[in-house]
């Protein structure tokens, strides 16, 4: 199976959730991207956590109800 190269700063931010007790795995069009050989423009992550769960662990989170998601900005 090919592997995906994941950037440092989305491996730290999986590590930080892991840290907190959570999962989390790599998923969307950036995995897409990296398999076909195109550049991957973001990165997305499921977890396990909430979004209120994933602003408590990220205190510069946006965290949005409606969809359910949660933006982790600044993790470079």
């Amino acid at each position: 199976m090919p592997k995906v190269a994941v950037p440092p700063h989305i491996v730290k931010v999986a590590q930080k959730l892991a840290d907190a007790g959570f999962e989390s795995v790599v998923v969307g069009g950036s995995v897409r991207d990296s398999l076909i050989g195109r550049p991957a423009k973001d990165w997305d992550l499921a977890t396990n956590a909430t979004p209120e769960q994933v602003a408590a662990v990220f205190p510069q989170t946006k965290a949005t109800t409606r969809f359910g998601t949660a933006l982790v900005a600044g993790a470079r």
